[in-house]
């Protein structure tokens, strides 16, 4: 929901799964997964969310001890996973202590 976070704070996100030729929902997978990686590279916390019409919503809680840095979210389907990493959505956000 923002591009900069303290420790402590929540990441909010609302996701849309669509066909992309289309842009309706797209029905092929019930389970987004949702990842925040930390500035080391590892996943700090992954998330399972129940796709329904289209959509998820989640958020990712940064822990008050969080190391300042910059992470990335990454979100896919088993899906999205037959057509190579690439094909999956990432953002970066700065965390600063």
């Amino acid at each position: 929901d923002k591009p900069f976070y303290k420790p402590g704070e929540d990441i909010w996100f609302n996701a849309f799964v669509v066909n992309s030729n289309s842009n309706r929902p797209n029905h092929i997978s019930d389970v987004l997964y949702v990842e925040l990686i930390d500035p080391k590279g590892n996943v700090a916390t992954k998330l399972d969310l129940v796709i329904r019409e289209g959509t998820a919503h989640g958020d990712f809680m940064i822990s008050d001890s969080a190391p300042g840095g910059l992470y990335r979210i990454r979100a896919y389907t088993q899906w999205m996973k037959n057509f190579g990493k690439d094909n999956g959505f990432k953002k970066e956000v700065q965390v600063q202590r």
